[in-house]
């Protein structure tokens, strides 16, 4: 084997998650693939897509301040009400 010894380069500093522009997704389709990305334990695609529809951009607010409409929703009980609502 052939090449030379040298010194390795420094280690990189860490890297650090934080949200691309600290802002939550403002229409349908990003607020669903949002909801669906893993941020909420409990949420398919096919869950956030019911919730988009019920809710529409003010899903978050929803979430948050009334959680209890959540319930209204086929496929929605109190365990996964719980999960969304605890993250």
């Amino acid at each position: 084997m052939r090449g030379r010894l040298g010194q390795r380069p420094p280690a990189r500093a860490p890297v650090q998650d934080s949200p691309a522009s600290g802002r939550a997704p403002s229409t349908r389709e990003g607020i669903e693939k949002y909801l669906a990305c893993g941020i909420l334990k409990g949420i398919s695609l096919h869950v956030a897509r019911k919730l988009v529809r019920a809710s529409g951009e003010q899903v978050f607010d929803v979430i948050g301040h009334e959680p209890g409409r959540l319930l209204a929703l086929e496929g929605i009980g109190p365990k996964r009400e719980e999960q969304v609502t605890r993250a």
